[in-house]
């Protein structure tokens, strides 16, 4: 996993991975894909509660900041399949010493 598609290329290239598919390279026994920007960020404040889409910094009196950190939302719906894709992957590694 690479941070950009460019940098996932340079990987490919030394690692033979050289069959490229829908979001990914595969080849010599590996796959290499990369991500655009954040996968997740915080979701909007109304996801929330409705209190915090304006500002007070009297809308966070005696809240837990911890909740916020809870929900999550993706940053672009492209970004969904880049995450399915991505889980996909782990769930099919086959995690050994030699990985």
């Amino acid at each position: 996993m690479a941070e950009k598609p460019s940098v996932a290329m340079s990987y490919a290239k030394v690692l033979g991975a050289t069959n490229r598919k829908d979001g990914y390279l595969e080849g010599n026994g590996y796959l290499v894909s990369w991500c655009v920007g954040h996968l997740v960020e915080l979701a909007p404040p109304n996801v929330y509660d409705a209190k915090y889409v304006k500002w007070s910094m009297y809308a966070y009196e005696g809240y837990d900041i911890t909740e916020i950190s809870k929900v999550y939302g993706v940053s672009r719906p492209t970004i969904s399949i880049k995450i399915k894709r991505i889980t996909k992957f782990l769930k099919n590694f086959n995690f050994n010493a030699t990985n």
